[in-house]
């Protein structure tokens, strides 16, 4: 029941989302629409009243859209964390490691159980270092 829910609640944000971008694409060229018809009949004025319609109803439909995106994908990834929609566990701290490519033959991890990367060398000790040159010099 909790994946046909999941699944159901992914096919309503990917819906959601490309109508999104459809319709926030549409009020764009509504707006630019607007302001070719200011632009090339400035002397009609009914036709520049229609232009800041288009322009004024462009902005709001922009602003009502990024708003209503905003909040689908916040209460989708509340409601959904993205991990829990692909499956896939990120934090990988269930198994003690902190390491972000996870264990070195965890294949769910990484994609294909490539090894880590080498840890760089350790910072060399200065202090013994330096304590070792003065030592010579004063020799």
């Amino acid at each position: 029941m909790e994946k046909s829910l999941i699944g159901l609640f992914e096919i309503l944000r990917t819906l959601i989302k490309g109508g999104t971008t459809i319709v926030i694409a549409l009020a764009t060229v509504g707006f630019l629409w607007g302001i070719v018809k200011i632009l090339f009949n400035s002397d009609n004025e009914l036709v520049k009243k229609e232009g800041r319609s288009f322009m004024l109803y462009g902005v709001i439909t922009l602003f009502v859209m990024t708003s209503l995106w905003s909040l689908v994908n916040l209460l989708s990834d509340t409601i959904i964390p993205e991990s829990a929609a692909s499956g896939q566990n990120k934090n990988n701290n269930q198994k003690g490691n902190n390491n972000y490519l996870g264990d070195v033959n965890d294949q769910s991890s990484t994609g294909s159980g490539t090894r880590r990367p080498a840890a760089p060398p350790p910072p060399p000790d200065l202090d013994k270092m330096f304590k070792n040159q003065n030592e010579e010099r004063a020799t």
